[in-house]
Order: C-alpha cells, then sequence, then structure tokens
C-alpha cells in the first residue's frame, strides 16, 4: 500500500512538472475562450439582424400610414389623416431608436469579429509554440533518459562483464565435455565400459554349456550300456549295437 501510495504521488509529482501539461491546459483555455467570442459574436450578428428586420417593418408600417394619410385627406376626412400621421410619427421614432441600437451593434459586431481575428491567430500561434515547445522537451528528456541509461551502463559495466565472463567459462565448458563424450563414443571406449557385464555374458554360457554336455553325454553313455544286454537276450549281436557318439 505505501508503495501504491508513492508511486500515485511521484506520478502527480511529474505531472505537475511537466510544462506540456501547462501548455496542454493553457491552450485549451485559449480554445474555450475562442469558442465564447465565437458564440458571442454570433449573437450579436443575430441581434443586429432582427434589429434590421424589424426596422425594415417599421418603414413598412411608415409607408401604408402615409399613404392612408393622403387617402383621408382626399376624402376629406382630415381627422384620420391626422391620427394616421400621428401613428406614421410614433412608428418614426421607434425607428430613430432601432437604427442608434442597430448602428451600436454593428460597431461591437466589427469590434468582436477583429477581436475574433486576432484570438485565432493567437491560438494558431501559441498551438505552434506549444507543439515546438512539447517537441523541443520530449527530446531533451529522452536525451537525458539516454544519458542516464549510458551512466547506469558505464556503471554496472564491470558487474555485465563478469557475468558474461562467467557465462562464457560455462559454455565453454559445457562445449568441451560434450566433445569429451563424442571422443568416447567414436572410440567405443565408453560403449565397452558402459556394457561391460553384457561381456561375461557369453563366456557363462559357454561354460554352463559344457557342464550340460558332459551331463547329457554320461546319461546318454549310460543309457546305451543299459540297453546293451538287453539286445544280447533278444539275439542281436553286440557288433550291431551302433555307437551313438
Amino acid at each position: 500500500m505505501v508503495l501504491l501510495l508513492r508511486a500515485l504521488a511521484e506520478r502527480v509529482l511529474d505531472r505537475l512538472d511537466d510544462p506540456r501539461e501547462t501548455l496542454d491546459y493553457a491552450y485549451q483555455r485559449q480554445l474555450e475562450l475562442q469558442q465564447t467570442m465565437r458564440r458571442g459574436l454570433a449573437d450579436v450578428v443575430t441581434a443586429r439582424k432582427r434589429l434590421a428586420l424589424l426596422a425594415r417593418e417599421l418603414e413598412a408600417s411608415m409607408e401604408r400610414l402615409e399613404a392612408r394619410s393622403r387617402l383621408a385627406l382626399e376624402q376629406e376626412q382630415e381627422e384620420a389623416a391626422r391620427e394616421a400621421l400621428m401613428r406614421r410619427a410614433m412608428f418614426r421614432a421607434e425607428l430613430a431608436d432601432l437604427r442608434v441600437q442597430e448602428q451600436a451593434l454593428a460597431s461591437e459586431e466589427a469590434k468582436m469579429t477583429e477581436a475574433s481575428r486576432l484570438l485565432e491567430f493567437q491560438v494558431r500561434q501559441f498551438r505552434i509554440r506549444k507543439e515546438a515547445a512539447n517537441a523541443t522537451y520530449s527530446a531533451a528528456t529522452a536525451k537525458a533518459l539516454v544519458g542516464e541509461s549510458a551512466i547506469g551502463l558505464n556503471s554496472g559495466s564491470n558487474d555485465l562483464l563478469l557475468a558474461l565472463q562467467r557465462a562464457q567459462g560455462e559454455l565453454l565448458a559445457s562445449q568441451a565435455r560434450s566433445d569429451a563424450l563424442d571422443s568416447l563414443m567414436a572410440s567405443g571406449a565408453l560403449g565397452s565400459a558402459m556394457f561391460t557385464g553384457d561381456a561375461f555374458h557369453p563366456q557363462l554360457d559357454i561354460k554352463v554349456a559344457e557342464v550340460e554336455v558332459a551331463r547329457e553325454l554320461a546319461r546318454l553313455k549310460g543309457d546305451v550300456e543299459r540297453q546293451a544286454p538287453r539286445a544280447l537276450d533278444h539275439g542281436r549281436r553286440p557288433d550291431r549295437v551302433v555307437d551313438s557318439r
């Protein structure tokens, strides 16, 4: 648990010390500001266009009231003509106010458009500088890691050399044993040593066979000697007995 907390703390510290995180955050804030300005500009443009539409409607209404007032005078309806002209005067005042607001929005729109263009240029420039800074920092970090690895390799080179020498020694010893066994196998010495017990089996078999033959020969001789008197009793001549030996 302690090791896990330590690893997390080191990761957080690394992120805090990493300038790329700061640059990415600043760039994200600029993008958010750019989106806010774009929405504000869109709202101003929408409001200006709405005022312009209202102004055109008031102008149309004023033209209709003027035509109505002229018609009323032609019909000798002076009171109706006066009422139409009064409403036309009210619309004229409203139209003047709309024109003022429209001009103010148009001026604000021009300012916001220029500011949006400037901000867009700054955001684009900041992005280029951020990417360059990130690339430079990444290259510097990689270079530092390579340097640390080289230092670690140099400091542990003696241990690595000793380990390599031990491995080579064991490899040579194993190869020597393998070559020695191959030589013994090729010369037959290893085979004779391995089958030394089997080499005495033929001699032991011959001795057993000789004893067995002698025993069988004696048995057969006894049988022949016992059968010889029986042959004489049956009128057979002894010289006709075949010697099986």
